[in-house]
């Protein structure tokens, strides 16, 4: 006889922590981060959690500006977006934006020019997705394995592809910093969305 047993359902349970550091070369920190779990229950069952790490370029303050302006309007505009899949509600929230963030530094002199690179997970059950602009990236680490999981949009990156320097060359490579596509720089940006790939049990990222 077979035996019967019920076993609970074990809902996902996502710990986060935002850390960031002015680094040795700028004087302001221009990195702005967020993590949010919806209140709502429904929305959160259909959107999942979403954390967002933007770092800022511009002069004076408009780097920091911009990638506020960021981390903000792309969790506004991901979990008003419930219509579309996950992926194109990422997408589309990244490019909103970028409008927004475009527009604000063209209307006002001392916000011209200013951008932000964008990295943006969403956890939902068992399958996360990622978007990203720029060379901010994630990286995940499983058992005890790292892994990086997104590729820059910058100079250095397009050389590697082209199978010109190596991977270890990339590292310490004299346009490292150069980076093709950021939020804010231009009214249309091309945003790099992942397949939805699988969570397991104590990843971090």
């Amino acid at each position: 006889m077979l035996e019967t047993r019920q076993f609970k359902y074990q809902p996902q349970i996502v710990k986060a922590s935002i850390a960031t550091d002015v680094g040795c070369v700028r004087e302001a920190n221009e990195d702005s981060g967020l993590h949010l779990i919806p209140n709502d229950s429904e929305i959160k069952t259909t959107r999942g959690t979403l954390t967002i790490v933007a770092d800022g370029m511009g002069g004076h303050a408009s780097g920091e500006v911009a990638s506020q302006m960021a981390v903000e309007l792309i969790s506004e505009y991901y979990y008003a977006d419930l219509e579309n899949s996950v992926a194109v509600a990422l997408q589309n929230s990244i490019q909103l934006a970028n409008e927004q963030i475009f527009e604000t530094s063209i209307s006002d002199e001392k916000y011209f020019g200013m951008g932000t690179t964008v990295i943006a997970l969403v956890l939902l059950d068992k399958v996360g997705y990622a978007a990203h602009v720029g060379d901010s990236r994630l990286y995940r680490l499983r058992v005890g394995d790292f892994e990086q999981m997104t590729m820059d949009h910058s100079q250095v990156m397009e050389i590697f592809k082209q199978g010109i320097i190596s991977w270890e060359e990339t590292k310490n490579h004299d346009d490292k910093n150069v980076i093709l596509r950021a939020v804010g720089t231009q009214k249309n940006v091309e945003v790099e969305v992942s397949e939805a790939f699988q969570v397991e049990p104590n990843d971090e990222f």
